[in-house]
């Protein structure tokens, strides 16, 4: 089960996708990023990978986020799984929310 306390120890806010992954019928989505330079010197973390299984009810275009700065990323618990959230800035003034349910969420950091 996913600890979305991770959510408020690390700074995610101006973090850069580096690469995401939709697999559509696995229901896998994968989101790598790079966390800004204040919560590198914090934890000593480099960046993150979360990959969100058996999503379902996505309601945004399935495309390559690569480069976008995050804004927040929102996990929270539901009957069926998680509700999750991530909001992206593609480019002044631009924004996204890439908005699904899924069954389980696993989150890694790595240096």
């Amino acid at each position: 089960m996913f600890d979305t306390s991770v959510l408020k120890l690390h700074e995610f806010h101006d973090s850069v996708i580096e690469k995401s992954e939709w697999h559509p019928h696995g229901q896998i989505f994968h989101l790598y990023g790079e966390f800004p330079e204040s919560e590198q010197e914090k934890s000593g973390f480099r960046g993150y990978h979360f990959g969100f299984l058996g999503v379902t009810e996505m309601e945004i275009e399935q495309k390559d986020y690569t480069d976008s700065s995050v804004i927040g990323i929102e996990i929270s618990p539901s009957d069926a799984g998680f509700c999750a959230a991530v909001t992206v800035s593609l480019d002044f003034g631009d924004f996204a929310m890439i908005s699904f349910l899924c069954s389980d969420v696993c989150c890694d950091f790595y240096k």
